[in-house]
């Protein structure tokens, strides 16, 4: 055996902190979302949740920290920097309850004020909503309670009104060439202690 300060004794068990995560490569989805913030009792309101990216986790201690790291790939059918994403979160109880519903998100600082943790963005200087992939990233540490907890990317758009949609994984235009770009969206959920 090592001497090496990190080594691990032999007989020794190691318990890893729970960790999830999923890498979402449909690109047949598409989301249109009603423009303002998603409702705390309703997170869903505008139409902007991903369900099929959703990643529970179970957490057995109370006052656990969790570190989010989520990277949305797409195309918007408008102006990418009037678009967001945050991240919506439901506890369940360990032992059963009524779960418990949040937002991951800025503190209100107002009415209408766009409250994201990610905006998303393109690579050049362009305004192009037809072939040029888009991506939003958040890496956010969150503390819960012990339970099952299932988190959930939410989209946003922060345009003054009207709708807007996002072409998840791809590009708009679904042609068959080099610069109609597939892509892969990943969550991944990791307890820290």
């Amino acid at each position: 055996m090592s001497d090496f300060p990190f080594s691990i004794p032999r007989n020794k068990s190691v318990t890893r902190p729970p960790f999830a995560f999923i890498n979402y490569q449909d690109y047949t989805k598409e989301y249109t979302v009603t423009a303002g913030n998603p409702d705390d009792d309703d997170p869903d309101d505008l139409n902007g949740e991903i369900t099929e990216m959703a990643v529970p986790i179970v957490i057995p201690n109370d006052n656990t920290n969790v570190m989010l790291t989520c990277r949305l790939l797409g195309e918007w059918d408008s102006t990418n920097h009037e678009k967001g994403l945050v991240i919506q979160k439901v506890r369940q109880p360990l032992g059963g309850g009524s779960p418990i519903i949040s937002i991951l998100r800025p503190p209100a600082d107002g009415t209408w004020n766009g409250r994201v943790l990610s905006t998303f963005m393109i690579p050049i200087d362009v305004a192009d909503y037809n072939h040029t992939m888009e991506s939003a990233t958040i890496i956010y540490m969150d503390t819960v309670d012990a339970g099952t907890i299932t988190y959930t990317p939410l989209l946003v758009n922060t345009n003054g009104s009207g709708t807007s949609k996002l072409y998840l994984n791809r590009v708009i235009n679904s042609g068959d060439s080099h610069h109609y770009e597939r892509g892969s969206s990943t969550l991944i959920v990791q307890a820290m202690n």
